[in-house]
Protein backbone atom coordinates (compact mmCIF):
# COMPACT_ATOMS: atom_id res chain seq x y z
CA UNK A 1 0.00 0.00 0.00
CA UNK A 2 2.83 2.27 0.92
CA UNK A 3 4.55 1.54 -2.38
CA UNK A 4 1.42 2.47 -4.31
CA UNK A 5 1.23 5.83 -2.50
CA UNK A 6 4.90 6.52 -3.18
CA UNK A 7 4.43 5.56 -6.85
CA UNK A 8 1.36 7.83 -7.21
CA UNK A 9 3.24 10.68 -5.56
CA UNK A 10 6.15 10.24 -7.94
CA UNK A 11 3.82 10.18 -10.93
CA UNK A 12 2.10 13.37 -9.76
CA UNK A 13 5.48 15.00 -9.27
CA UNK A 14 6.56 13.97 -12.78
CA UNK A 15 3.34 15.36 -14.24
CA UNK A 16 3.85 18.69 -12.47
CA UNK A 17 7.47 18.77 -13.64
CA UNK A 18 6.40 18.10 -17.23
CA UNK A 19 3.73 20.79 -17.01
CA UNK A 20 6.25 23.26 -15.60
CA UNK A 21 8.78 22.38 -18.30
CA UNK A 22 6.14 22.76 -21.01
CA UNK A 23 5.05 26.11 -19.58
CA UNK A 24 8.65 27.31 -19.42
CA UNK A 25 9.24 26.20 -23.01
CA UNK A 26 6.14 28.08 -24.20
CA UNK A 27 7.23 31.17 -22.27
CA UNK A 28 10.69 30.98 -23.84
CA UNK A 29 9.19 30.66 -27.32
CA UNK A 30 6.89 33.61 -26.64
CA UNK A 31 9.75 35.73 -25.35
CA UNK A 32 11.92 34.71 -28.28
CA UNK A 33 9.17 35.69 -30.77
CA UNK A 34 8.56 39.04 -29.08
CA UNK A 35 12.29 39.62 -28.93
CA UNK A 36 12.60 39.05 -32.67
CA UNK A 37 9.73 41.48 -33.36
CA UNK A 38 11.33 44.11 -31.10
CA UNK A 39 14.70 43.59 -32.80
CA UNK A 40 13.18 44.01 -36.26
CA UNK A 41 11.31 47.14 -35.08
CA UNK A 42 14.50 48.66 -33.63
CA UNK A 43 16.46 47.91 -36.80
CA UNK A 44 13.78 49.33 -39.10
CA UNK A 45 13.42 52.46 -36.94
CA UNK A 46 17.16 52.99 -36.87
CA UNK A 47 17.41 52.47 -40.64
CA UNK A 48 14.58 54.94 -41.30
CA UNK A 49 16.13 57.58 -39.05
CA UNK A 50 19.54 57.06 -40.64
CA UNK A 51 18.00 57.41 -44.13
CA UNK A 52 16.12 60.61 -43.21
CA UNK A 53 19.19 62.16 -41.59
CA UNK A 54 21.34 61.22 -44.59
CA UNK A 55 18.82 62.77 -47.00
CA UNK A 56 18.67 65.96 -44.92
CA UNK A 57 22.46 66.21 -44.89
CA UNK A 58 22.66 65.63 -48.66
CA UNK A 59 19.92 68.19 -49.34
CA UNK A 60 21.62 70.72 -47.07
CA UNK A 61 24.95 70.22 -48.82
CA UNK A 62 23.33 70.57 -52.24
CA UNK A 63 21.23 73.67 -51.42
CA UNK A 64 23.36 75.59 -48.95
CA UNK A 65 26.95 75.12 -50.16
CA UNK A 66 28.71 76.45 -53.22
CA UNK A 67 29.92 72.99 -54.21
CA UNK A 68 26.42 71.53 -53.93
CA UNK A 69 24.99 74.40 -55.99
CA UNK A 70 27.57 73.75 -58.68
CA UNK A 71 26.35 70.15 -58.89
CA UNK A 72 22.73 71.31 -59.24
CA UNK A 73 23.66 73.92 -61.88
CA UNK A 74 25.67 71.38 -63.88
CA UNK A 75 22.76 68.92 -63.84
CA UNK A 76 20.29 71.67 -64.80
CA UNK A 77 22.41 72.78 -67.77
CA UNK A 78 22.69 69.19 -68.99
CA UNK A 79 18.92 68.75 -68.79
CA UNK A 80 18.19 72.17 -70.34
CA UNK A 81 20.62 73.20 -73.09
CA UNK A 82 19.13 76.72 -73.35
CA UNK A 83 20.24 77.55 -69.80
CA UNK A 84 23.74 78.73 -68.87
CA UNK A 85 24.74 79.80 -65.34
CA UNK A 86 28.07 80.46 -63.66
CA UNK A 87 27.99 80.81 -59.86
CA UNK A 88 31.21 82.35 -58.56
CA UNK A 89 30.57 82.73 -54.83
CA UNK A 90 27.99 81.96 -52.16
CA UNK A 91 24.98 79.70 -52.57
CA UNK A 92 21.45 80.05 -53.90
CA UNK A 93 20.08 81.26 -50.56
CA UNK A 94 23.07 83.07 -49.03
CA UNK A 95 24.60 86.03 -50.89
CA UNK A 96 25.25 84.39 -54.27
CA UNK A 97 27.36 86.08 -56.93
CA UNK A 98 26.79 84.99 -60.55
CA UNK A 99 29.14 85.87 -63.40
CA UNK A 100 26.24 85.42 -65.80
CA UNK A 101 22.80 83.90 -66.17
CA UNK A 102 21.69 83.18 -69.72
CA UNK A 103 18.63 81.70 -71.37
CA UNK A 104 18.38 81.59 -75.15
CA UNK A 105 15.59 80.09 -77.18
CA UNK A 106 15.92 81.06 -80.83
CA UNK A 107 12.16 80.71 -81.29
CA UNK A 108 11.05 82.92 -78.44
CA UNK A 109 13.38 84.87 -76.14
CA UNK A 110 16.95 85.62 -75.20
CA UNK A 111 17.93 86.69 -71.67
CA UNK A 112 21.49 87.67 -70.79
CA UNK A 113 22.29 88.89 -67.27
CA UNK A 114 25.80 89.57 -65.97
CA UNK A 115 27.32 90.15 -62.52
CA UNK A 116 24.15 89.29 -60.66
CA UNK A 117 24.10 89.50 -56.88
CA UNK A 118 21.25 89.38 -54.39
CA UNK A 119 20.81 89.15 -50.65
CA UNK A 120 17.70 88.05 -48.75
CA UNK A 121 16.93 88.64 -45.07
CA UNK A 122 15.72 85.16 -44.10
CA UNK A 123 15.35 86.15 -40.45
CA UNK A 124 12.25 88.19 -41.35
CA UNK A 125 10.33 85.01 -42.23
CA UNK A 126 7.57 83.98 -41.78
CA UNK A 127 6.23 87.50 -41.16
CA UNK A 128 7.69 88.97 -44.36
CA UNK A 129 10.05 88.26 -47.21
CA UNK A 130 12.69 90.96 -47.51
CA UNK A 131 15.01 91.33 -50.49
CA UNK A 132 17.83 93.52 -49.21
CA UNK A 133 19.54 94.04 -52.53
CA UNK A 134 19.47 92.85 -56.14
CA UNK A 135 22.14 94.10 -58.52
CA UNK A 136 22.87 93.22 -62.15
CA UNK A 137 25.36 95.21 -64.24
CA UNK A 138 24.08 94.00 -67.63
CA UNK A 139 20.51 93.12 -68.55
CA UNK A 140 19.70 92.12 -72.12
CA UNK A 141 16.29 90.81 -73.13
CA UNK A 142 15.41 90.13 -76.78
CA UNK A 143 11.95 88.88 -77.74
CA UNK A 144 11.91 87.33 -81.19
CA UNK A 145 9.20 87.71 -83.82
CA UNK A 146 8.16 84.07 -83.52
CA UNK A 147 7.22 84.50 -79.86
CA UNK A 148 5.09 87.56 -80.64
CA UNK A 149 3.33 85.81 -83.54
CA UNK A 150 2.55 82.73 -81.46
CA UNK A 151 1.10 84.83 -78.64
CA UNK A 152 -1.02 86.83 -81.09
CA UNK A 153 -2.46 83.68 -82.64
CA UNK A 154 -3.20 82.09 -79.26
CA UNK A 155 -4.55 85.22 -77.61
CA UNK A 156 -7.93 84.72 -75.99
CA UNK A 157 -10.11 86.83 -73.73
CA UNK A 158 -9.57 85.63 -70.20
CA UNK A 159 -10.49 86.81 -66.75
CA UNK A 160 -8.05 89.33 -65.28
CA UNK A 161 -5.32 87.85 -63.12
CA UNK A 162 -5.40 88.93 -59.48
CA UNK A 163 -2.25 88.38 -57.44
CA UNK A 164 -2.67 87.93 -53.69
CA UNK A 165 0.62 87.77 -51.81
CA UNK A 166 0.21 85.71 -48.61
CA UNK A 167 2.86 87.68 -46.74
CA UNK A 168 4.47 91.10 -46.85
CA UNK A 169 7.19 91.38 -49.51
CA UNK A 170 9.76 94.17 -49.53
CA UNK A 171 12.51 94.93 -52.06
CA UNK A 172 14.77 97.51 -50.44
CA UNK A 173 17.17 98.06 -53.32
CA UNK A 174 16.92 96.75 -56.88
CA UNK A 175 19.61 98.21 -59.13
CA UNK A 176 19.61 97.18 -62.79
CA UNK A 177 22.31 98.69 -64.99
CA UNK A 178 22.82 98.74 -68.77
CA UNK A 179 19.34 97.53 -69.66
CA UNK A 180 18.62 96.60 -73.27
CA UNK A 181 15.14 95.44 -74.24
CA UNK A 182 14.29 94.60 -77.85
CA UNK A 183 11.14 93.47 -79.57
CA UNK A 184 12.66 92.12 -82.75
CA UNK A 185 12.13 94.37 -85.77
CA UNK A 186 9.82 96.61 -83.73
CA UNK A 187 11.40 98.66 -80.95
CA UNK A 188 14.41 98.80 -78.64
CA UNK A 189 14.53 100.33 -75.17
CA UNK A 190 17.81 101.16 -73.44
CA UNK A 191 18.39 102.35 -69.90
CA UNK A 192 21.67 103.21 -68.25
CA UNK A 193 20.30 102.54 -64.78
CA UNK A 194 17.01 101.62 -63.14
CA UNK A 195 16.59 101.70 -59.34
CA UNK A 196 13.46 100.24 -57.77
CA UNK A 197 12.08 100.07 -54.25
CA UNK A 198 8.96 97.95 -53.88
CA UNK A 199 6.60 96.76 -51.18
CA UNK A 200 3.66 94.43 -51.55
CA UNK A 201 1.00 93.05 -49.24
CA UNK A 202 -1.96 90.97 -50.39
CA UNK A 203 -3.01 92.69 -53.65
CA UNK A 204 -1.51 96.12 -52.83
CA UNK A 205 1.80 96.98 -54.51
CA UNK A 206 3.75 100.21 -53.97
CA UNK A 207 6.62 101.04 -56.32
CA UNK A 208 9.21 103.81 -56.36
CA UNK A 209 11.52 103.87 -59.36
CA UNK A 210 14.29 106.04 -60.76
CA UNK A 211 15.34 105.67 -64.40
CA UNK A 212 18.44 107.25 -65.92
CA UNK A 213 19.21 107.89 -69.61
CA UNK A 214 16.27 106.30 -71.38
CA UNK A 215 16.63 105.66 -75.12
CA UNK A 216 13.77 104.37 -77.28
CA UNK A 217 14.37 103.41 -80.92
CA UNK A 218 11.60 102.41 -83.32
CA UNK A 219 12.49 99.83 -85.96
CA UNK A 220 10.83 99.47 -89.40
CA UNK A 221 8.12 102.01 -88.57
CA UNK A 222 8.99 104.87 -90.89
CA UNK A 223 12.27 106.66 -90.32
CA UNK A 224 14.12 105.48 -87.27
CA UNK A 225 14.39 107.94 -84.46
CA UNK A 226 15.43 107.82 -80.87
CA UNK A 227 14.86 109.94 -77.84
CA UNK A 228 17.21 110.29 -74.91
CA UNK A 229 16.24 111.70 -71.61
CA UNK A 230 16.87 111.31 -67.93
CA UNK A 231 13.81 110.63 -65.85
CA UNK A 232 13.18 110.41 -62.17
CA UNK A 233 9.80 109.05 -61.26
CA UNK A 234 8.12 108.03 -58.05
CA UNK A 235 4.83 106.22 -58.29
CA UNK A 236 2.46 104.79 -55.73
CA UNK A 237 -0.16 102.30 -56.89
CA UNK A 238 -2.47 101.26 -54.04
CA UNK A 239 -4.55 98.17 -54.73
CA UNK A 240 -3.18 98.03 -58.25
CA UNK A 241 -4.32 94.46 -58.82
CA UNK A 242 -7.74 94.45 -57.20
CA UNK A 243 -10.73 93.32 -59.26
CA UNK A 244 -12.56 96.58 -58.64
CA UNK A 245 -9.80 98.56 -60.39
CA UNK A 246 -9.64 96.28 -63.44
Amino acid sequence: MMNKKIKASVENSDEKTNETSSSNAKEKIKRSFLGKIWYVFKCSTFSTLALVISLLIIMSLLLFTNTGNQVIISAAMKLESRLTIRLEEGSFFFSPSYSFIKWEDEKSIKIDLENVHYEVDWYALPVSLQLKTLVATKNVIVIYDNALEDKTEQAEVTDPFVLNIPLSVTAQNISLQNIYLELENTVTVELENLDIVAQGNNSDVNLTSTAKKLTVTLLQSGPQHSSKKETKKATDFPAILKKESL
